[in-house]
């Protein structure tokens, strides 16, 4: 059996799983909620001018949707930025990168693979920001309902979903 992209993208994820920093990475990103929740719960008001930032006192559904505003603006660019440098990188610095040009796999191939990989890790980082997002908000303010960009009020259980 000819190897294929997929071969390479098992690769790097095994790889990206065996590194201290990708946990790190997705324990920094569940972070981000808890420390934007402290910072609100020590100021009056809250950001009016951020999508939903209205409903932040009332709703803890708002908070995850407003973390992922903030991060959308330059968190994620940032975090795919220093994670597809790094896949190549560290197999520079690793002194692997000759041998893994030389593999049976053509140079598209592991490209397709590690940019694949920098892709599931993002997502894997926005999923925990919106996990910690909705459980932080959840406890900060309650699971209430939500009043959306148009003005309509969203049951929780709709806005959740």
């Amino acid at each position: 059996m000819r190897p294929t992209v997929l071969t390479a993208y098992r690769w790097e994820l095994r790889k990206l799983l065996s590194q201290k920093r990708t946990y790190i990475g997705v324990g920094a990103a569940a972070l981000l909620p808890i420390l934007f929740v402290s910072v609100m719960g020590l100021q009056k008001g809250g950001p009016y001018d951020a999508p939903l930032g209205h409903n932040l006192r009332k709703s803890g559904l708002a908070l995850a949707l407003v973390v992922l505003t903030f991060a959308s603006r330059f968190g994620a660019q940032l975090v795919t930025a220093l994670v597809a440098g790094d896949i190549v990188a560290s197999e520079t610095a690793g002194g692997t990168l000759k041998m893994v040009l030389t593999r049976s796999l053509r140079r598209s191939q592991i490209l397709a693979g590690k940019t694949l990989a920098s892709f599931t890790y993002v997502i894997a980082l926005l999923l925990a920001l919106l996990a910690a997002g909705l459980v932080g908000g959840t406890i900060a303010w309650g699971f209430h309902p939500l009043t959306n960009l148009t003005g309509a009020q969203l049951s929780a259980a709709h806005a959740l979903v």
